[in-house]
C-alpha cells in the first residue's frame, strides 16, 4: 500500500464540509486524475450525525496501512449526504491513490455514476496492475453477469494490453465468478491463435483451474496439447501447469 495519507489538505477541507465557513470548501482538482465534480448538496452543520462525525475522525486519526484500511470499512458503513461529500473529497484530496481508487468504487457502489470518468482512467492505467484490475471490475458492476464475464475475457486476451494487466484482471474477476468465467476463459484459448497467446496466460489459467476446478482443468491441458503441438513455448508452460492439477 502507498505512503500514509497526509492530513493537511484534505482535513482542511474536511472542516470546511462539517463547520461551514465563510471559506470555499470545494475540492481542489488535482491533475491525476482528474474530478468532474460531483452534485452533493452540503447538509447543514447540525445534519452531521455522531456516526459520520466519528467514522471521519477516525480515518484521520489512523496511522498504517492496516489501520487505514479499518477506518475506511467504517466510512462505507455510513450513508449519509455528509460521508459522500467526504468521499468525494478523498478522491479529489487524499495523497494516497489507492484509498482515492477505494472512494470512487464506493461512491460508484452509491449510485454515483458520474465517477464513472475516474475509475475508467484507473482502469486503463497500467502502471499499477492491481489497481486497474480493481477499477476494471468495479465498472462491470452494473453490466449483466454474461456481459460482465465477456467483457473480462475480451480483456484478458486483448494483445494491446500488458499481460501483467490481463492477468491481474482474471485473478481478480476468478475470485469473483470462478469455473463459470473459466469455462469461458478455457474456449476462447482453444480457439484463438496460438502465436496471440502467452505462456504465462496458460500457467495462470491452470493455477486458477488448481484452485476451482481441477478435474475441468486436466481435461482442457490435455486438449490444449494437442492443439499447440509444435509451439514449445505454449507446450513448456502446459506441461509445468499440469503438476499443479495433478498434485
Amino acid at each position: 500500500m502507498s505512503p500514509p495519507t497526509t492530513k493537511k489538505s484534505l482535513s482542511d477541507l474536511v472542516q470546511g464540509i462539517l463547520r461551514p465557513s465563510d471559506r470555499d470548501a470545494s475540492p481542489r482538482p488535482v491533475e491525476h486524475p482528474e474530478p468532474r465534480k460531483m452534485h452533493v448538496d452540503t447538509p447543514p452543520t447540525n445534519a452531521v450525525s455522531n456516526t459520520t462525525q466519528s467514522a471521519i475522525d477516525h480515518y484521520f486519526e489512523a496511522t498504517g496501512g492496516e489501520e487505514r484500511d479499518r477506518a475506511f470499512l467504517k466510512l462505507t458503513a455510513v450513508h449519509s449526504p455528509t460521508m459522500d461529500v467526504f468521499l468525494r473529497a478523498m478522491v479529489d484530496e487524499d495523497l494516497d491513490p489507492v484509498m482515492q481508487l477505494a472512494a470512487a468504487i464506493e461512491l460508484l457502489k452509491r449510485g454515483h455514476t458520474e465517477i464513472g470518468e475516474i475509475l475508467q482512467r484507473y482502469a486503463d492505467d497500467e502502471s499499477d496492475p492491481a489497481m486497474a484490475a480493481d477499477a476494471f471490475i468495479a465498472l462491470l458492476s452494473n453490466l449483466p453477469k454474461e456481459s460482465a464475464l465477456q467483457k473480462v475475457i475480451q480483456t484478458w486476451t486483448d494483445e494491446k494490453r500488458g499481460v501483467d494487466v490481463r492477468c491481474e484482471l482474471m485473478e481478480t474477476a476468478a475470485a469473483l465468478w470462478g469455473a463459470e468465467l473459466l469455462a469461458l476463459a478455457r474456449a476462447q484459448l482453444l480457439h484463438t491463435q496460438p502465436n496471440a497467446i502467452v505462456p504465462d496466460m496458460i500457467e495462470q489459467l491452470i493455477l486458477l483451474h488448481a484452485e476451482h476446478d481441477r478435474v475441468a482443468g486436466l481435461a482442457w491441458a490435455k486438449e490444449a496439447q494437442a492443439l499447440f503441438h509444435g509451439n514449445r513455448r505454449l507446450i513448456r508452460a502446459l506441461e509445468e501447469g499440469m503438476d499443479a492439477l495433478i498434485d
